[in-house]
């Protein structure tokens, strides 16, 4: 049975808006897809500090290669690749506490929360970690 008018309008409409959409957000669909091998990125993570201790108690770690960087005025700048797994965690400078916090995929910006209060799952630090860090 043959298209109608209108069926090849609306399909002729469709393809024209992805068309448009590929030329003008063509980065941010590729990103968002993955196509293509991972790239090197500078990633800016931005710590969002929902606890009572001070931005530089908490690190950024890379499970996948060790690396730490430590958030200096809530931030931290890094080169890795795109959508490598990055976790929050204590600075490696208290080995006497641990807290475990969520793990993110990276990008070239993105915000990361810690979370210490005992309903957000993560293991409560309570009285502990402040009597060690003074806060």
């Amino acid at each position: 049975m043959p298209m109608k008018r209108w069926q090849i309008a609306v399909i002729a409409c469709v393809a024209a808006s992805c068309a448009a959409a590929s030329v003008l957000r063509g980065p941010e669909i590729a990103r968002g897809l993955r196509l293509g091998p991972p790239r090197m990125i500078e990633a800016e993570v931005r710590l969002i500090n929902h606890c009572e201790l001070r931005d530089s108690h908490f690190e950024l770690r890379v499970p996948a290669t060790g690396e730490r960087h430590v958030f200096h005025g809530g931030v931290v700048h890094l080169a890795i690749l795109e959508g490598t797994d990055v976790q929050l965690r204590l600075n490696s400078r208290f080995p006497d506490v641990e807290y475990l916090g969520p793990t993110r995929k990276a990008q070239e910006r993105f915000e990361i929360e810690a979370r210490c209060e005992p309903e957000s799952g993560v293991p409560w630090l309570g009285d502990r970690v402040r009597d060690r860090f003074g806060n």
